[in-house]
């Protein structure tokens, strides 16, 4: 299933948006990869037994918003 978009919260819970506009909810899991060229989202989703990765290179998004995104995975608590 592919996702058009996502929201991730403070607590590093995500809701991931289908393009049909199916919405799933999980949290970033520890061994999610982060590097100035892309981020691999490793998401365990709250309703499956399973982890969905989400590759996001750094030009599918503004520049400012992968390095904002990238900062808040490489800090997080």
């Amino acid at each position: 299933q592919s996702h058009s978009a996502f929201t991730l919260e403070a607590d590093q819970t995500i809701t991931l948006i289908s393009p049909l506009g199916i919405s799933q909810n999980g949290t970033i899991a520890h061994d999610t990869v982060v590097t100035p060229y892309f981020v691999l989202l490793r998401i365990k989703i709250e309703t499956e037994h399973f982890t969905i990765n989400l590759p996001i290179f750094y030009d599918a998004l503004p520049a400012d918003a992968f390095h904002q995104l990238r900062i808040r995975l490489k800090y997080a608590a």
